[in-house]
C-alpha cells in the first residue's frame, strides 16, 4: 500500500470525522477490532489517573490512517536477516543478501491498519510503560501532557513499524551514564548529556562510517525490535529512526523533523530533535551524524521544516480533501509545520498572474533542486491571490499549483528578502546585459578550503632543469575557483611549472599550457615535478595534474617545495596558463559544452550554447532582471539558479 493510498484512506475517514466525534469515527473505522479499542477505554475509565484515559483517547482518535507491517511477517524477515546483519560480510554483500532475504519473504508480509489489528493488551501495556517513563525517569518529567502524547506516548516511533515489544527489547541496550545521572545532582535533570551518551554508545557499537550511508537498498526496513538497534546500513532517516526508538524506550523525548528540499542544494534531509529539560529543542542526527549540542548541517539551508507526528494535522486533512493531485510531499496528514522553531519566518501573498482561470484552493512554493522545482510548502487561496505562512527568508521561490500533468507556475519566481519583501524576477527583454560566467554551481565551504591552498603559489618558466634561472610569471595573491592568466612578452622557455607555497603540498587538480601561435591548442611535454605523494597514494602523484580529470589532484609527499610542470624538450612560447585548484569541477572546464538559460513564464529558455575555450564564458544580449541557470552538457549534474547582481553571479 503506497503513501497516496494511505492518504486517501485518511481523507475519507476525516470527512466522516467532520460529521461525528473523532472517537466514534475511529471506533467505527476499526470495524471488528472495535471491541479491542473499547476494552482499552473501559480499562482506563476505572483507573484513578484521569490522564491515562485522556491518553488512550488521544491514541485511538488519531489511530486511523496509521499502518504497520504485520508482526509475524516482519519477525520472519528479522530471523533470516539477523545472521546476515551480524556476519563479517562487506557492506555491499550484506545489502545484496538482505535484498534477497526480503524477496524470499515478500509474500508473507502485509501492511495492516493499526486500528483494525492492534490488541487491547498491547495498547494498555504501551500506555502504562509510557506513563512510567514520564513519571519515574529523569529525562521527560518536564513535558506537558500534550508534549508527552506526541514524543513519548505513541506505541511506535514511525509508520510501518511492526507492533512488537520494542520498548522492552531496546530499553536496556546501549546503557551508559545512568549511574552517574542517578547519583549526581548536576546530571539529574540534564537529558542532553544522557542523550549524547546514548548516541555515542550507539555510534561505537554500530561502528557507523560513511560507507554505511546507503540510499539504494531495496529490501525491507530494519524496524523490528530485534533489528532496529542493530541497523547495518541505511539513510540518514533510517539511522535517526533507530536512534529515536532506542532513546524513547529509555524515556528520552525525541522527535523526527525533516525538510523536503534543501534551499541551496539537491535533496532533503531528516534529523532528530530532543526536547530539552528547559523547553528548547536541540537538533541532531542520531548515530550517523552530529551529536546533540553540536551544530547540525550548518552550511545547508532550509526554508521549511516539518515534524512527523502521531496526531493528524487538520490543515493537511483539509488540503487532501480538496486537492485532486497533491504533490508527493503533501500526501500525509501526520506532519506539522515547525519552521518557526528554527528561524525567522514571514507570511507571503502571491497574486495569480498566469492561468487566471485556475480554480485550485491550494498552491505551493517550490525550490529548485538542481534539476527541477520541488514544492516544499502550501498556501490557501484568498480571492485572486494565495497566502503562504511560516516561510524561511532569503530564498528564490517559484509559486505553482498542482495539476494532472504536473506543477504549473502561477507567477514569476521571486526572491523573499530578509525583511519579508517579495521581489519578482521577471526577465526584461528591453534591458539586456553581458554575462561573464565562471561557475555553474556555487563554491561550497570545502571547495573554498581546498582551493585556498593555491594562494602564495608561483608560476615559473626556466631554461635550466633545476630552475636556477627561473622567471616568475605570476604569483597567486587571492582565492581563485580556477585561474587563467595570459603570458605577454615572455621569451620562449623549455621548462614551465607551478611551484607551491610552503605548507600546501602542491595541492592542484589540473595545469594546462596553451600555444602562443594557436591559442586554443594545448601543449604537452614530459611531466616533471616532485616525486611521490602524501601517504604514498599513487593516484595523487604529479601525473594527476595533467590527466584531464579535474576531480583528481596532485598531493605532494612533502608540505614544502612541491611543484609540477612540463619539459617541452625545447624552448616554447605560451599564450596563457590555466590552473584548476583541487575543487569540485563545477568551474568552467576547457572543451566542455555549456548551455545558458533564463526562466521565462513556465520553462527555462535557452540563451545559447558555447564550447569553453577559457575559464569564463561570455554571453551577450541576455534579458536583465531574471533568474538564470548554466548547465554543463558534457559532464556533471550539479547546477544552481542565480541572479546577476553587480556583474556577479549570486546563487540561490
Amino acid at each position: 500500500m503506497n503513501k497516496f493510498v494511505l492518504a486517501f484512506i485518511c481523507m475519507i475517514l476525516l470527512q466522516g470525522c467532520c460529521r461525528n466525534s473523532d472517537l466514534e469515527s475511529a471506533l467505527r473505522f476499526a470495524g471488528d477490532n472495535r471491541v479491542e479499542l473499547e476494552k482499552v477505554l473501559e480499562h482506563y475509565a476505572a483507573d484513578p489517573d484521569p490522564l491515562k484515559l485522556k491518553a488512550a483517547r488521544f491514541l485511538i482518535e488519531n489511530m486511523p490512517g496509521h499502518c504497520s507491517y504485520d508482526s509475524d511477517g516482519m519477525e520472519l524477515f528479522a530471523q533470516l536477516a539477523m545472521p546476515v546483519i551480524l556476519s563479517d560480510l562487506s557492506i555491499g554483500a550484506k545489502k545484496r543478501s538482505l535484498e534477497a532475504v526480503s524477496a524470499s519473504v515478500g509474500n508473507r508480509i502485509r501492511i495492516v491498519q493499526d486500528a483494525r489489528t492492534i490488541t487491547a493488551n498491547y495498547l494498555i501495556r504501551n500506555i502504562d510503560d509510557a506513563f512510567r517513563l514520564w513519571r519515574e525517569e529523569l529525562w521527560a518529567g518536564h513535558l506537558e501532557f500534550d508534549e508527552f502524547c506526541e514524543y513519548l506516548l505513541p506505541y511506535k516511533v514511525v509508520e510501518l513499524q511492526p507492533l512488537d515489544r520494542w520498548r522492552d527489547s531496546l530499553r536496556h541496550t546501549f546503557d551508559t551514564m545512568r549511574s552517574r545521572a542517578l547519583n549526581s545532582e548536576e546530571y539529574t535533570h540534564q537529558n542532553l548529556d544522557f542523550t549524547r551518551a546514548v548516541n555515542h554508545k550507539m555510534k561505537n557499537e554500530l561502528k557507523v562510517t560513511d560507507d554505511l550511508l546507503i540510499t539504494d537498498y531495496s529490501g525491507y526496513p530494519f524496524l523490528c525490535s530485534s533489528t532496529i538497534g542493530k541497523i547495518p546500513f541505511g539513510t540518514c532517516k533510517d539511522f535517526c529512526i533507530s536512534g529515536m526508538a532506542v532513546m524513547r524506550s529509555k524515556g528520552i523525548p525525541i522527535a523526527l523533523d525533516y525538510t523536503p528540499q534543501w534551499g541551496n542544494r539537491r535533496l532533503g534531509h531528516t534529523w532528530n530533535v530532543l526536547l530539552r529539560n528547559y523547553g528548547k529543542i536541540c537538533e541532531f542526527a542520531a548515530v550517523a551524524d552530529a551529536d546533540p549540542g553540536e551544530l547540525h548541517k550548518p552550511h545547508d539551508r532550509r526554508a521549511k521544516v516539518y515534524r512527523y507526528t502521531y496526531a493528524r494535522n487538520p490543515e493537511m486533512a483539509e488540503l487532501l480533501r480538496h486537492e485532486k493531485f497533491p504533490p508527493k510531499n503533501f500526501r500525509s496528514v501526520f506532519i506539522r509545520d515547525v519552521t518557526d522553531q528554527y528561524m525567522k519566518v514571514a507570511s507571503v501573498e502571491i497574486p495569480i498572474k498566469f492561468n487566471r482561470d485556475m480554480d485550485n484552493r491550494f498552491a505551493y512554493l517550490a525550490i529548485f533542486d538542481n534539476n527541477e522545482w520541488v514544492p516544499f510548502t502550501f498556501g490557501k487561496r484568498s480571492g485572486r491571490k494565495f497566502i503562504f505562512d511560516n516561510v524561511g527568508l532569503d530564498y528564490v521561490l517559484l509559486p505553482v499549483y498542482s495539476t494532472e500533468r504536473g506543477l504549473v507556475p502561477l507567477n514569476h519566481p521571486f526572491r523573499l528578502t530578509y525583511d519579508g519583501t517579495v521581489e519578482f524576477l521577471a526577465p526584461n527583454a528591453t534591458s539586456e546585459q553581458t554575462f561573464r560566467l565562471s561557475r555553474k554551481y556555487p563554491a561550497r565551504h570545502w571547495v573554498y578550503d581546498a582551493s585556498a591552498r593555491i594562494m602564495g603559489g608561483k608560476f615559473q618558466a626556466a631554461n635550466k632543469a633545476d630552475f636556477s634561472d627561473a622567471v616568475t610569471l605570476f604569483q597567486v595573491d587571492k582565492w581563485y575557483s580556477q585561474l587563467s592568466f595570459k603570458i605577454d612578452a615572455i621569451p620562449p622557455h623549455r621548462y614551465w611549472r607551478y611551484y607551491s607555497a610552503d605548507g600546501n603540498h602542491c595541492f592542484i587538480s589540473e595545469l594546462i599550457f596553451f600555444d602562443r601561435e594557436d591559442t586554443v591548442r594545448q601543449l604537452r611535454g614530459r611531466i616533471i615535478g616532485t616525486d611521490g605523494s602524501r601517504e604514498n597514494n599513487m593516484a595523487k602523484t604529479k601525473e594527476a595534474a595533467f590527466d584531464g580529470d579535474p576531480l583528481t589532484h596532485f598531493d605532494a609527499a612533502t608540505p614544502d617545495g612541491g611543484w609540477a610542470g612540463m619539459d617541452f624538450g625545447k624552448p616554447v612560447s605560451l599564450s596563457k596558463i590555466i590552473c584548476y585548484p583541487a575543487s569540485d569541477a563545477n568551474f568552467i572546464q576547457i572543451g566542455d559544452t555549456y548551455e545558458f538559460y533564463y526562466w521565462e513564464t513556465d520553462r527555462w529558455q535557452s540563451v545559447g550554447r558555447q564550447v569553453a575555450q577559457d575559464s569564463e564564458l561570455i554571453f551577450t544580449n541576455v534579458p536583465a532582471n531574471g533568474l538564470y541557470l548554466l548547465d554543463d552538457i558534457t559532464r556533471g549534474r550539479e547546477k544552481r539558479p542565480f541572479t546577476w547582481e553587480n556583474e556577479k553571479q549570486v546563487w540561490w
